[in-house]
């Protein structure tokens, strides 16, 4: 009779052990493959975030641009009024010919120039009269309130002469 040799008895347990080895190895390989799909999915999810964020900030800066530009097309058309009145207006100015110290007289004779610096004649006086009228108006109030003690006092007068003439 024949006994198995230990190698012969251990035989069996090495199969089983790298049975059981390859399982693992397997499992882990397939947790690998799972893990790896799992990572580029995120991977195309992090990338695809990203491009979104970058085309809200685009549209960001775009909708800026278009604010900016509306501000600046609303200031230009608020200042195309002022623009338009002062060229109306130096149009009717005269040309800067009249400027000069040989035509200053002609500067004067011109209807609209003379009106404009007597207007502006009037308004200085104007002013003068505005500041003057303060001054007299003080000494008015003192007078009439002279008048009026004066008044009292003649009728304080007159009405103790009174008393006086009759009680006799």
């Amino acid at each position: 009779m024949h006994l198995p040799s230990h190698d012969e008895i251990q035989a069996p347990s090495k199969t089983l052990e790298s049975s059981t080895n390859t399982l693992q190895k397997a499992l882990f390989l397939k947790r690998e493959v799972e893990v790896n799909h799992v990572t580029a999915e995120l991977i195309a999810k992090r990338q695809e975030i990203e491009e979104g964020m970058e085309a809200a900030s685009q549209w960001k800066a775009e909708v800026a641009a278009k604010q900016q530009d509306q501000k600046l097309e609303n200031k230009v058309a608020k200042f195309k009024l002022y623009e338009d009145f002062l060229l109306k207006t130096s149009d009717k100015l005269p040309d800067s010919k009249c400027y000069s110290k040989a035509s200053a007289g002609s500067l004067l004779e011109d209807s609209t120039a003379r009106a404009v610096i007597r207007k502006h004649e009037t308004l200085s006086t104007n002013q003068k009269v505005i500041k003057n009228v303060g001054i007299p108006s003080d000494d008015y109030k003192r007078e009439r309130d002279l008048e009026a003690l004066l008044w009292e006092h003649d009728t304080t007068k007159t009405v103790a002469l009174l008393s006086l003439l009759f009680s006799l």
